[in-house]
């Protein structure tokens, strides 16, 4: 039947219906109402004509079988039978290929089955032939199966690789063959024994592979090897070899790979030789064994005939890194050189008692850590006493021999760079020497430097044992620039010796132009600054002690000399001479006899006039002072003028 238009319009008379309730709903008929007959019945034809010659590959027509996945009425291809051409068709070539499709869990199609031109059926999957079922050639059959056992039948020819197959699966499933064979003279070819019990006579170590144990000659053994009981192995007798390696034993290097560990995995440890902690034990009760060794070397290799060893060891590690978990025991000395490879992780060296000695050159501890690195010396007694860090110097290059003056017992240094090249330099320095090596008079030194301006080291602060008893000396500071500063309270038990005091020396007034004259009276009320108590024209005339009491004069506390007086002084006008001068007056407790003072400094000027300072400084004295002496200003000038004065004065204590 053909349809012109959009419409399938079904035959009343009941040639064909598309869902009708006559033909059954869901389903389309075709029926042929001809008489039935060899090419009469129902006919369902599927063409393709574009106009075209079809083209190899081209579909004739697919059948697809779809149903419903979901409520929404979404349609999956559950199978599908389509045709396709073979080759491009012509008058003389219209083959053709009926391929069946299945689809499988996740709606993927799979061909199945392919029916092509050239009769031949091919089958992407096995072929399963149920129960009972066979496979025949021509009405003959070769496979026939009976409840589950199949039998080949009717193979006239089997071709080499068949017969190969067969060979071996016999020659696998013999069991025994001592019914078959009783007695051979010569078997050429036996192949490989499998199993059973060799009661014949002993086989020549000549007939025994390369890779079998031979007891003499030499031999080498390929593949691995386990021995799995062996109670005692010596390898002794004397050799000639070329020198090298493994004379006796030799591992050789070898690939070794783990196939066990899965991947990105990690393998606890691989030993390339292990040798397991043996245990000892005794037949007899109460066995006490000195000494036991998992693996014990006698010794270093000997030198014998015609030798000469220039080095001998008796363990030799050439490289890497080697590993002690346990505790480890040296009886001897340990020499060589360690050179700068890093040594991790030791936690402890030696036994408390006992004592720890290292000869080198230096001990280098370096680490990029902040802070680091740090000694520590730690004590753990239960008692008053702390750790000790001990410097000596002992002259032994021939015996002990005596310590000499200015021997250096030992010294901290520490150093740094600087900022030019950059170039290291010593900033500080801490050292000990002798001071004084006679015997029961010995005397120590204790001497702190540092890098003063010019990078030179000068001695801060210096504790010399002395020359008595009870006795240390202490020198601090260097040169005459040198500060020293006591942030709190310094406290004194003796004298202070070469220690500085100032004093203000202040003052004005007018000359009378021939006596000097000395502060007024306290009672007065421009006391003590204005001079105007004349002394004499030299200031050396006697006065009654209490003048000079009452002058508000410097008592001084301590004796000592004059360093420095230093200051301004003005002088109206600018004729005549000015001078300006210092005085003590030593007193008597208890006396009324006149006092004839010191002069101890005199200087002199030329007035600038009265708005011009002139400036002093005088570091020259001859005269000490005594504990008590009063200190005190006068000025003399040989015009009448107006001065004034503002200078300080500094000593020395004795």
């Amino acid at each position: 039947m053909a349809f012109t238009g959009k419409n399938i319009v079904p035959i009343v008379d009941g040639g064909a219906g598309l869902g009708s309730v006559t033909k059954g709903w869901g389903g389309a008929f075709i029926t042929n109402v001809t008489a039935s007959s060899a090419t009469e019945g129902g006919k369902l034809v599927l063409a393709a004509n574009d106009g075209a010659v079809m083209a190899s590959g081209h579909r004739l027509g697919v059948i697809e079988f779809k149903g419903a996945e979901d409520t929404a009425s979404t349609l999956t291809i559950g199978a599908r039978i389509e045709a396709l051409c073979d080759a491009t068709w012509s008058a003389s070539e219209n083959g053709a290929s009926l391929k069946m499709y299945t689809t499988d869990a996740n709606a993927s199609e799979s061909l199945v089955l392919t029916l092509d031109s050239d009769k031949l059926a091919t089958f992407t999957g096995g072929i399963d032939l149920a129960t009972s079922t066979g496979i025949s050639i021509n009405g003959t059959d070769i496979v026939t199966d009976s409840s589950g056992t199949a039998t080949l039948s009717n193979i006239d020819a089997l071709d080499a690789t068949t017969i190969a197959t067969f060979e071996t699966a016999m020659e696998a499933n013999l069991d025994t063959m001592a019914s078959q064979f009783t007695s051979a003279a010569s078997l050429a070819t036996i192949g490989t024994i499998t199993t059973g019990v060799w009661n014949g006579t002993a086989i020549a170590s000549a007939y025994l592979d390369a890779d079998t144990a031979h007891l003499s000659g030499a031999q080498t053994f390929d593949g691995a090897k386990e021995f799995s009981a062996i109670t005692h192995a010596t390898f002794d007798g004397d050799k000639s070899v070329t020198p090298g390696d493994g004379a006796m034993i030799h591992v050789d290097a070898s690939t070794v790979t783990d196939s066990n560990t899965s991947g990105s995995g990690t393998a606890a440890m691989y030993t390339h030789v292990n040798i397991e902690k043996p245990r000892l034990a005794a037949t007899n009760s109460s066995v006490t064994t000195t000494a036991a060794a998992s693996l014990y070397i006698q010794g270093a290799p000997t030198a014998h005939t015609n030798q000469t060893l220039t080095n001998a060891y008796a363990l030799w590690v050439d490289d890497g890194l080697v590993k002690f978990d346990g505790a480890l025991a040296v009886d001897g000395i340990i020499t060589g050189t360690l050179g700068t490879a890093t040594q991790p992780n030791i936690e402890s060296i030696g036994t408390d008692g006992d004592t720890l000695s290292v000869l080198g050159d230096r001990l280098d501890m370096i680490n990029t850590t902040t802070l680091r690195p740090q000694i520590r010396l730690i004590n753990n007694t239960d008692d008053a006493t702390g750790p000790i860090f001990s410097f000596w110097n002992q002259r032994l290059d021939s015996g002990t021999q005596d310590g000499e003056d200015d021997d250096v017992l030992g010294t901290f240094t520490f150093s740094g760079y600087d900022d030019g090249t950059p170039t290291q330099q010593t900033y500080a320095k801490i050292y000990s020497d002798i001071h004084d090596a006679t015997s029961d008079e010995e005397s120590g030194r204790l001497t702190f430097q540092v890098a003063n301006h010019d990078g030179g080291m000068g001695s801060g602060l210096i504790l010399t044992g002395g020359s008595e008893d009870n006795e240390i000396d202490v020198t601090v500071g260097l040169g005459a620039n040198s500060v020293t500063t006591v942030a709190g309270d310094l406290s004194v038990t003796g004298d202070i010796v070469g220690s500085t005091a100032y004093f203000p020396i202040q003052g004005y007034g007018t000359t009378d132009g021939t006596n000097y004259e000395m502060p007024e009276q306290l009672s007065d009320a421009n006391a003590p600054f204005e001079h105007d108590t004349s002394t004499g024209s030299d200031g050396l005339t006697a006065q009654n002690p209490r003048d000079f009491l009452k002058s508000g004069g410097h008592v001084m506390p301590r004796a000592g000399v004059l360093k420095n007086w230093t200051g301004w002084a003005t002088m109206a006008g600018t004729a005549g001479t000015a001078t300006i001068s210092l005085f003590k007056a030593t007193l008597t407790r208890n006396s009324t006899t006149a006092v004839t003072p010191v002069l101890l400094k005199a200087t002199a000027f030329a007035p600038l006039g009265n708005t011009k300072a002139e400036d002093f400084a005088e570091t020259s004295f001859s005269v000490a002072f005594a504990a008590g002496d009063i200190i005190y200003s006068a000025v003399h000038a040989d015009v009448s003028k107006a001065w004034w004065l503002n200078s300080m004065l500094e000593i020395e204590w004795s």
